[in-house]
């Protein structure tokens, strides 16, 4: 089964934090004003026109990375997991290539990771947690036949 298939069975969006909401605004900001700052500068080569490519290369840097590396949701299928970030941007994650599901709890939240067969992992956030990790596990049980462990 592929993604576009069929609908998944279980969606979460990705638990948003204050500090990935912060550097998303903070870079669209500088973005803002960097191209006034930038504009006004004389058609010289001033120190204006130097601090609004700075400031346009700091906001794109930021609200860039924002984009391409902070989840926005996951998806669970019946052979895969999905992760969902900026479009076009999506990480598949075959069950078959996960080893284990290990589920910490932190102070701030839980996470949840998938141990790759390879080496690597993929840690997932998720806004409900104990409800994303039950239908993982109803997901990817019957890839690997083993049992994921439970809520501490």
């Amino acid at each position: 089964m592929g993604v576009t298939d069929s609908g998944p069975i279980y969606s979460e969006r990705h638990r948003t934090t204050f500090l990935s909401n912060f550097i998303w605004y903070l870079g669209v900001a500088l973005l803002v004003v960097a191209i006034p700052a930038a504009a006004l500068g004389s058609n010289s080569w001033d120190a204006r026109v130097f601090d609004g490519a700075i400031l346009l290369a700091l906001g794109a840097v930021l609200a860039g990375g924002h984009w391409l590396w902070a989840a926005r949701r996951y998806e669970i299928y019946e052979e895969e997991l999905v992760v969902v970030y900026g479009r076009p941007r999506v990480k598949v994650v075959p069950y078959s290539e996960v080893r284990e599901i290990v589920v910490k709890m932190h102070p701030l939240g839980t996470e949840i990771q998938l141990i790759r067969v390879k080496g690597g992992m993929v840690r997932l956030y998720p806004l409900n947690p104990r409800e994303f990790h039950e239908n993982l596990e109803g997901a990817w049980k019957p890839h690997r036949g083993t049992d994921l462990g439970s809520w501490v």
